[in-house]
């Protein structure tokens, strides 16, 4: 899959970094077959992993997933719960969970588990989720953030070490192949990025096509780190990208 930037039609900062390292880490193929958990709206991963050849389902619990898609793109769109999911066993060559299972209020190690059997053996499953080895997993945001308050925001769960063991890569009985922590050393363009939609400058990212400028500049900031690096007071976490293999069982 190529791994050129993929969002020039509406740019996020930390995907513009983390979905062409997913690319990487897949070692997709042309003929492969992928499946995109949490593809969204846009379905952007989806496009382009479709262009690369792969033939693509999305999904998403959301009722309007894959509603901007191009049309003749050839992705197979699904409303499903990672939780439940409605394939058979070993499905998928590939498949791709990025800033994904973070979201699930409850059953986010079932989610990772379902991901796992739906795979074929040799197979590689991806999957970023928010994390911060200085902090404890279970914390959770409440107050004004983003505009809005007395909720939960932006995610449900921020995973420490221990709970990206129990919670993502135990359920799932994999191989750990690669694992990339990624983090911002020094200045955090993502408050810039992600602050309250009141303020005019974030309100303009959802109007201008500057997926290029992300692509320069993201990776400047967003890129692989150690844990002496990171900010025990980062209650937003940053992703760590983990690569998974399904072995093959030897007769």
């Amino acid at each position: 899959m190529p791994t050129r930037d993929w969002l020039l039609q509406g740019p996020d900062y930390s995907r513009a970094v983390e979905y062409p390292l997913a690319a990487r880490l897949l070692e997709a193929r042309a003929g492969h077959t992928l499946l995109d958990v949490g593809a969204g709206r846009r379905a952007e991963f989806s496009q382009h992993a479709a262009e690369a050849g792969l033939r693509v389902t999305a999904i998403d619990l959301r009722d309007d997933i894959g509603a901007e898609l191009p049309p003749g793109t050839g992705i197979e769109v699904v409303s499903a719960d990672a939780t439940q999911l409605p394939f058979a066993d070993e499905t998928f060559d590939r498949i791709a969970a990025i800033s994904t299972i973070e979201h699930i209020p409850d059953g986010d190690d079932r989610a990772m588990a379902e991901l796992a059997r739906v795979l074929k053996p040799g197979g590689r499953l991806v999957v970023s989720v928010p994390f911060n080895p200085l902090r404890s997993g279970t914390i959770s945001k409440r107050g004004d953030v983003y505009g809005r308050s007395g909720e939960k925001v932006f995610f449900e769960h921020l995973y420490d070490e221990q709970l990206l063991q129990d919670r993502i890569v135990g359920p799932t009985g994999l191989v750990v192949s690669h694992r990339v922590n990624l983090a911002e050393p020094g200045a955090k363009l993502s408050r810039w990025y992600y602050e309250p939609r009141s303020q005019p400058l974030h309100a303009l990212r959802f109007r201008l096509p500057w997926g290029w400028v992300m692509a320069l500049l993201a990776p400047r900031f967003l890129r692989p780190a150690d844990i002496a690096e990171y900010d025990g007071d980062d209650w937003i976490g940053s992703p760590a990208m983990i690569a998974l293999t399904k072995p093959v069982a030897v007769a």
